[in-house]
């Protein structure tokens, strides 16, 4: 399965479907759940939990959102019937097929069968599946997943390549998950899937034993030392948080706005969230203040200054990538009740820094005012006014920024962003919302687990928009007083007019 795409669309797209009045209640829950639970290979089984961690979900997540989302996985949401859940019956298959763990060679690059992935996608069904039985086994699913990776990586970096992968008898790697910078330095695989070990962690928390929490607190506590130490870019010195001494090399406020950076401090910090302080080294749990005082006071430093403006510097190639990595830890922070100034300074608050509202702004003033014909399937999609890094000119899918930066609103009460940010999703993606189902059915046949996020339009009005309807929303602020490289086509976002006529 591909890094390259979301099962987040999925879910983007569950949510708006569900408002539209295309699903029912209980009954239909019911019907809608996946068939009976395939037994696993080599799992204890553990009692189901009857009710919800005190503190868990946390992460993304809360117990309010478990109980809404379990009433709209249902049969008559097609977006649940005819996406998420052939999603979810694929990945057991392969589990139960032994492709996963199995195939996963546990490196630090691309593979197929990523297992935190996996875990991730069934412990979220152990959240929001309606039927008991069947969130015991997605539960159960995920632990074995996630202590796979645990138990591996629990034994230590290896000091040398003396493992073969399936299917490449001749190349020695190091054994899986234990390469020495697996979860450090320039590695792709937590930057892609790093989220998946926390949120796995938070989201079957009742179902971990006291020996798994452990496992994971040694695991974790040597990977954030290994980010804090050796990741990209890492801030220095060392140990110092919140102290302009950070900021005094100018070259390295820059580099805060990397892809890499970005996914590390929001590693670092959501794996110092997702235990409780009773299950947590006390190193791991002062990886927090590392995260947000050291990481994210850089990031927070570049997008007020050097960055400001809403695009970050690598262009629309990896940009996406690393305004979702940091939406994501903010995300995070909000609804662990973490983003609190005055314990962890202002920059864990995300409408502190005006970047957020601007990256929505330049957006609108970055893509194209109609729309073309992708000569690849014919769909319609908007371009953008590009620049850095490019491997095919089109427009990325900004999903998992736009996502979690749409559920911080929705908690926030921020409903004005919250709209435009709804309507981009809804009209810019590729084919518009006319071919929101068929999207989000062919990238989720290969899933990369990311974020949630309710973007529920308000009425039916909100499916096909007006002109101009998401940049009235938003305002028509001067974008030339956004963004110093002046990036935009006109200087009013009033005067931006998307091809979409209303009906």
């Amino acid at each position: 399965m591909k890094h390259e795409l979301s099962w987040l669309t999925l879910l983007l797209s569950l949510f708006i479907m569900v408002a539209c009045g295309q699903t029912t209640g209980a009954g239909a829950a019911e019907a809608a759940s996946p068939g009976p639970a395939t037994a696993l290979p080599q799992v204890t089984p553990l009692p189901a939990p009857t009710v919800l961690a005190a503190n868990h979900p946390r992460l993304w997540l809360t117990p309010a959102d478990v109980v809404r989302l379990r009433g709209w996985a249902t049969a008559t949401n097609p977006l649940y019937a005819d996406g998420l859940a052939p999603v979810v019956e694929r990945a057991k298959a392969d589990m139960d097929a032994g492709r996963v763990p199995a195939e996963d060679c546990g490196q630090r690059g691309y593979t197929e069968y990523p297992t935190e992935a996996y875990a991730q996608l069934f412990a979220f069904m152990a959240l929001i599946d309606p039927v008991p039985a069947a969130r015991a086994d997605y539960a159960q699913r995920a632990r074995t997943l996630l202590m796979h990776v645990m138990n591996a990586a629990a034994l230590g970096p290896a000091d040398e390549r003396s493992y073969f992968c399936p299917g490449d008898p001749e190349t020695a790697v190091y054994p899986p998950f234990r390469d020495p910078i697996f979860f450090t330095e320039d590695s792709d695989r937590p930057r892609w899937y790093g989220e998946a070990f926390p949120l796995t962690v938070d989201w079957i928390y009742d179902t971990l034993t006291a020996q798994d929490k452990a496992t994971i607190s040694a695991v974790f506590t040597r990977w954030g030392n290994e980010i804090i130490q050796f990741g990209y870019h890492h801030p220095e010195p060392i140990g110092v948080i919140n102290d302009p001494v950070l900021t005094a090399d100018r070259l390295q406020v820059r580099w805060a706005g990397n892809n890499y950076f970005a996914a590390h401090m929001r590693n670092l910090g959501m794996m110092a969230l997702a235990l409780d302080p009773a299950d947590a080294s006390p190193a791991l749990q002062g990886y927090l203040a590392n995260a947000t005082g050291a990481w994210l006071y850089l990031f927070d430093e570049a997008i007020r200054t050097e960055v400001r403006g809403g695009l970050l510097p690598e262009g629309f190639e990896y940009s996406p990538q690393t305004a979702s990595y940091a939406l994501q830890f903010l995300l995070a922070l909000h609804t662990a009740g973490r983003a609190n100034p005055n314990e962890l300074g202002p920059a864990v608050v995300l409408d502190n820094n005006p970047f957020w509202d601007d990256m929505v702004t330049v957006y609108l003033h970055a893509i194209s005012p109609d729309r073309v014909e992708n000569p690849d399937n014919g769909l319609q999609v908007f371009q953008p006014a590009w620049y850095g890094d490019a491997q095919r000119y089109l427009l990325p899918d900004f999903i998992d920024a736009f996502g979690a930066l749409a559920l911080h609103d929705q908690l926030a009460g921020n409903s004005r962003r919250l709209d435009a940010v709804r309507w981009i999703q809804l009209h810019t993606t590729p084919g518009g919302a006319e071919n929101l189902v068929e999207r989000v059915r062919c990238r989720l046949l290969s899933f990369h687990p990311a974020l949630l996020h309710d973007v529920r339009p308000r009425s039916s009005a909100a499916r096909r928009p007006a002109p101009g309807h998401a940049h009235r929303v938003h305002g028509s602020r001067d974008a030339t007083s956004v963004h110093p490289h002046g990036l935009v086509r006109t200087s009013k976002l009033a005067d931006l007019r998307p091809g979409l006529e209303p009906d």
